[in-house]
């Protein structure tokens, strides 16, 4: 073989494995190259922002009175309820005595009644459009109206010996008494007389004389705080002079 045919053979085989070389790197690199500046096969792009995590919705519960008496509506309002990412979808309501509660998209204003005196844990759970939730909570006091009494007495002046003079009329108070209405009436010709209240301890709340009376007629209200003692209070009633009948009525709610 000549001198010049190695040569050509020689710089064919070269050229071969150059060309190999060569190529495998553009079939194999180019590709990866790709990805590396593309993203990735997914077409997506490398530099994409994922979608925020959904918040919780936040529950509110406002009501008209948190203490009631037995069969009065307690008016609850969960319509305050929001969410910073999306919409209210849901309420569930659990009025805590065994009735099942109310639920439902437009159940944001519901009413409840209560059949029996006790404390009562009312839940509200709302659910937003992505369905997060969130719970809350108020507590009802329900009461029943436990005293009710009614009076009536003649009395007459100190002078007279055949007829009390003075008469007191009982009434109990337990604990959570809201208030007491007691209402007394006079019938008489010319009387003069001088109502009061102690509580349980003898301290003296009211104290109505002739002067603030005259119209026959007397209607007082103890407040919470001065039914803050529980026990027997009096009604005292004392007649300074002249002849009258006495009635009336206390009630005490709770």
């Amino acid at each position: 073989m000549s001198k010049g045919i190695v040569v050509a053979v020689v710089v064919v085989v070269v050229l071969v494995v150059l060309g190999v070389v060569i190529g495998g790197f553009v079939l194999v690199g180019l590709p990866m190259i790709t990805d590396f500046i593309g993203g990735g096969d997914d077409g997506g792009g490398g530099n994409e922002t994922p979608p925020a995590a959904n918040k919780a919705p936040h529950a509110v519960i406002e009501v008209n009175n948190t203490r009631v008496r037995t069969a009065i509506n307690v008016s609850f309002d969960g319509t305050g309820s929001w969410d910073t990412d999306g919409n209210i979808s849901y309420y569930i309501w659990d009025f805590g005595d065994g009735s099942g509660g109310a639920s439902g998209p437009n159940a944001g204003l519901v009413n409840h009644s209560y059949a029996d005196a006790g404390t009562y844990h009312v839940n509200l759970t709302v659910r937003d459009d992505k369905a997060a939730t969130n719970k809350t909570s108020v507590t009802i006091i329900v009461t029943t109206q436990d005293f009710h009494d009614t009076f009536g007495t003649v009395l007459m002046s100190r002078n007279n010996p055949l007829l009390p003079s003075n008469t007191s009329f009982p009434f109990e108070v337990k604990e959570d008494a809201l208030r007491a209405n007691i209402s007394i009436s006079f019938v008489g010709g010319d009387f003069d007389v001088d109502v009061r209240i102690v509580n349980s301890a003898g301290t003296l709340l009211v104290n109505e004389t002739d002067d603030s009376i005259l119209s026959g007629r007397v209607d007082l209200e103890l407040s919470e705080k001065q039914l803050s003692r529980t026990g027997n209070y009096q009604i005292e009633v004392s007649c300074n002079s002249g002849s009258v009948y006495v009635s009336g009525s206390v009630d005490v709610e709770y």
